[in-house]
This record gives structure tokens, sequence and C-alpha cells, in this order.
């Protein structure tokens, strides 16, 4: 079972932590930083494999022989659809 992960800080607690611990304090601001250069370019990376995904015949292929695109005939015919059709939003 993961541990759910509590945002400990808010104001009071955030400056009294910065008194009585201030390196870790520093190195957890810093550490953040760099968590959240990292989380962009991941999603930059992501979204980069996604557009590719979406253009290449290998991939599309792929995508519906395991299950993960669905044909657009079998999606329009599929109850799922509920009579939307293209440009019938």
């Amino acid at each position: 079972m993961q541990e759910e992960q509590r945002d400990i800080s808010n104001d009071g607690s955030t400056e009294h932590l910065k008194g009585e611990m201030p390196r870790t304090m520093q190195e957890l601001e810093e550490l953040k930083d760099i968590a959240d250069v990292v989380a962009r370019k991941i999603q930059k990376r992501n979204d980069y494999i996604k557009r590719h995904m979406m253009q290449c015949g290998t991939c599309l292929s792929n995508m519906i022989t395991t299950g993960l695109l669905v044909d657009i005939r079998d999606h329009w015919n599929s109850e799922g659809s509920f009579g939307f059709r293209a440009g019938m939003s």
C-alpha cells in the first residue's frame, strides 16, 4: 500500500521549520525546484512521443493491435458513440 504524501507546510510551520532547520529546508526547496524541472522535461518528452505515435502508421497499427486504440469504424459502430458523428458533438 502506497503511503499518502501530505504537504506539511503552511505559513506558520514553514517559517518555524526554516528557523529550526534552515539547511534542511533550503535543501528541500532546491530539490523541489529540481523536481519541477525534471517533471517539465518528462512532460515535454511524453508530448513529443504522443505526437509521433498519432502520426506514425506503425505506432497506430500497434496500438490498434494491442487494443490501446480502437479503429474509428469500430468506434462509430459501437453503442458507446451515442449517435455522435464527426462534426456533431
